[in-house]
C-alpha cells in the first residue's frame, strides 16, 4: 500500500511502521498511545484522564517503548517483546509496543518479529519506527500499515520556482552536455543571498545520499522529482 500521513482510527491496525526521524515519530507513537488508551474516547487524546497522564509521564504499565542494545535492537528483546504480547493487558484494553531505530533491528531480530507479526496477539499493537524502510525486510513491511511522517524542510529565503531551477542544474552537473556555469550563474543573480543557495545545494546532496541509500528521509519534498530522476 502506498504510505499515508493521516492515522485512521476507524480502522486500526495491529501494526504500523512510522517513517521519519526518531524524535517526531517517537512523539507520534505515545500520541496514538494516548489516542488508543484514552479513558475519554469522544475526547481522545484529552490529556486530562489518568491513562493520558500517565503515558507522558512514561508510566502506563501498557506502553512499551524498545529502544537498541548498543547498534542496534537484539533478538533477545524481540523475543521478551513477544512473550510480553502475548499476555493480556494489565490496564487498558490493549498494550503498545514502540520499537525505536528499527532499521538497526538485526536481520535475525527481524524475522524473529515476523511471526508475531504473521500472527498478532488481540491485545497488541505493534508500532516500529524507523528513518530507513529500506533497511526492514520487505516481509515485515508488508504486513505493517506504513505513516510517512518524514518532513519537508523548505527554506523561505529560496523561492520556489527557484528552487526548481536550482535543482535542475546541480542535480544534473555531471549529465548535461552544455556549461552548468552560464545558467548557474544567471540563476544565482536572481538568487540574492549565496548562503542560501549553498545551503540548498548542501540538502539536495543530502537527500541524494539518502535517496541512493534507500531512505525516503527528503528535506526538499518540493523537487522530489528532480532528486529522484
Amino acid at each position: 500500500d502506498k504510505p499515508s500521513r493521516n492515522l485512521d482510527f476507524e480502522r486500526i491496525s495491529h501494526a504500523y511502521i512510522f517513517v521519519g526521524e526518531d524524535e517526531k515519530t517517537g512523539k507520534k507513537a505515545l500520541e496514538f498511545s494516548k489516542r488508543i488508551l484514552c479513558e475519554n474516547p469522544k475526547e481522545a487524546p484529552c490529556g486530562r484522564c489518568k491513562a493520558c497522564n500517565r503515558i507522558d509521564r512514561g508510566a502506563y504499565t501498557d506502553v512499551f517503548e524498545i529502544f537498541p542494545d548498543g547498534s542496534g535492537i537484539k533478538i533477545d528483546q524481540v523475543r521478551k517483546y513477544i512473550l510480553s504480547s502475548a499476555q493480556r493487558p494489565r490496564e487498558g484494553e490493549k498494550k503498545i509496543y514502540i520499537l525505536h531505530h528499527a532499521h538497526k533491528m538485526t536481520h535475525q531480530a527481524q524475522n524473529a518479529l515476523l511471526k508475531t507479526l504473521e500472527e498478532p496477539s488481540e491485545g497488541a499493537i505493534t508500532l516500529i519506527l524507523t528513518e530507513n524502510l529500506m533497511q526492514l525486510l520487505p516481509t515485515v513491511v508488508s504486513r505493517c500499515r506504513v505513516m510517512d511522517f518524514c518532513e519537508a524542510v523548505i527554506s523561505s529565503a529560496v523561492k520556489e520556482e527557484l528552487r526548481v531551477n536550482l535543482a535542475q542544474i546541480f542535480l544534473n552537473i555531471g549529465l548535461s552536455r552544455e556549461n552548468p556555469a552560464k545558467a548557474l550563474t544567471k540563476e544565482l543573480s536572481a538568487a540574492g543571498e549565496l548562503l542560501d543557495v549553498l545551503d540548498f545545494a548542501a540538502s539536495l546532496y543530502k537527500d541524494v545520499l539518502n535517496v541512493k541509500g534507500g531512505s525516503p528521509v527528503l528535506q526538499n519534498r518540493d523537487v522530489k522529482v528532480e532528486i529522484l530522476k
